[in-house]
């Protein structure tokens, strides 16, 4: 742009103005790039939360489903050790014992 520009210009004067405006578009552009840059931060320290958000939510889910999970087992456990208990004879059944 400021090549340009310089093969443009009639004379000293206008040299002047055209330097001038170079600066003043470099110092735009620099303000541009830092608005960018922070914008882009800013952006990825979202993501970042964000991330660590799913990352905290996906561990609150499995840590529910191993107490679930544990749960179902200790019921069962206790179901099945029941079953597993001694009988003894049931009483409604009739024994040889009593016809005789």
């Amino acid at each position: 742009m400021l090549l340009c520009s310089l093969l443009i210009c009639d004379g000293p004067e206008e040299f002047g103005q055209v330097g001038s405006l170079s600066v003043e578009e470099f110092d735009f552009f620099l303000a541009f790039l830092g608005i960018n840059f922070s914008t882009r931060c800013l952006a990825i320290v979202n993501s970042l939360e964000l991330a660590l958000e799913l990352n905290h939510f996906l561990s609150l889910f499995l840590l529910f489903v191993l107490q679930f999970t544990d749960a179902f087992l200790n019921v069962s456990l206790a179901v099945l050790s029941l079953q597993l208990l001694p009988h003894g004879k049931s009483h409604g059944t009739k024994r040889e014992s009593d016809f005789c």
